[in-house]
């Protein structure tokens, strides 16, 4: 592919978001609680009462400009080499599972109100830990030690980190994990005759997952 554009238009619905949040009055470095429930985050009392929606508007609002610039440089980091792996069809179905189940495992674990991409962004590398895992004699063995290393180190020490300093909702890190992992296996590609091979029939199975997530959440548990 020429250019990974669903990373960008990702990164740029983030942005966007932000911008909209900061002109209609929102601060940029320290929004309230309310303010970001307002703009749709995820919030156990609300979303186990039928706000289902709050588990994908969530993973598009931050906590301010400093979260929102990290997230942003963490999606382009890993983003665009996944995108590269599972096309753009696939790529965007596991980015949006991701932050689903990440919501979700928020909901039902933290409880308290929660934004960021961070769920789908670590379920981005549990995709490409997935690929490598399922397709590895595809990749080079000097590229394939550096790629998981890098992706081992990312996600040991945001989960070490997350379970350090109060505040950050490791319930969605693993959760975006989990799904990301789970997703990157279903959809992972396959060498056949010098070209990547999707899994077609695969991507409405995970939209079906997804679907369950949602009325799990959204209506079983309420």
């Amino acid at each position: 592919m020429r250019r990974e554009w669903i990373t960008d238009a990702l990164v740029a619905a983030n942005v966007a978001v932000f911008v909209l949040m900061v002109v209609s009055g929102v601060s940029a470095l320290s929004p309230t609680g309310q303010e970001l429930l307002g703009w749709g985050a995820n919030y156990a009392p609300l979303t186990l009462a039928g706000e289902w929606w709050r588990l994908f508007s969530s993973v598009f609002v931050h906590a301010g400009l400093i979260h929102l610039g990290f997230n942003t440089y963490a999606l382009l980091l890993a983003g665009r080499m996944v995108e590269r792996v599972y096309g753009h069809a696939g790529y965007l179905l596991l980015y949006l599972f991701a932050g689903l189940t990440g919501s979700a495992a928020s909901a039902i674990f933290s409880g308290g109100p929660s934004v960021g991409a961070s769920g789908a962004i670590f379920g981005i590398f549990g995709a490409l830990l997935a690929f490598l895992l399922r397709r590895r004699a595809l990749i080079p063995m000097t590229v394939l030690v550096g790629v998981r290393s890098a992706a081992l180190s990312f996600v040991l020490f945001n989960v070490a980190f997350g379970f350090a300093v109060p505040g950050i909702d490791n319930a969605a890190h693993l959760g975006g994990l989990a799904g990301g992992f789970v997703a990157g296996l279903a959809l992972a590609p396959n060498l056949r005759a010098d070209r990547l091979a999707r899994p077609w029939a695969l991507y409405p199975v995970v939209v079906l997952l997804g679907a369950a997530v949602i009325y799990v959440v959204g209506f079983a548990l309420a």
